[in-house]
């Protein structure tokens, strides 16, 4: 795929279908957690993993991918609300913020470079 109709497109992972960890899930189900913090950190492992793939991916130079790790991670916790009210998987939520937000990265590499 050409990487400029790759960038025009953020992805939304189709999360309904996807299964939430048992942990999550049960903590969902019986009480809304006081902090999207306790949430993550199940994920973060995965999340770390998944950002390095998506800058290796979109060749953004690996010193990228902490800053967009911990870019993904704040933006998770800020808006929080949107996912607790939303039916979302947090882990397939985690990786379309990330995605989006390497999207987002690579369209301002490019612009820059034109400039």
């Amino acid at each position: 795929m050409p990487n400029n109709q790759l960038l025009k497109t953020r992805k939304n992972y189709n999360i309904s279908l996807m299964q939430p960890r048992e942990s999550v899930k049960s903590q969902l189900m019986t009480e809304q957690p006081k902090d999207m913090r306790e949430l993550i950190l199940p994920e973060l492992d995965e999340l770390r993993i998944h950002c390095r793939g998506l800058v290796k991916k979109f060749d953004l130079g690996i010193k990228v991918a902490d800053d967009l790790f911990q870019d993904v991670i704040m933006r998770a916790i800020k808006y929080q609300k949107g996912f607790f009210e939303g039916d979302f998987v947090l882990a397939a939520w985690l990786k379309s913020i990330a995605y989006n937000r390497a999207i987002d990265l690579v369209n301002k590499k490019n612009k820059e470079a034109a400039k």
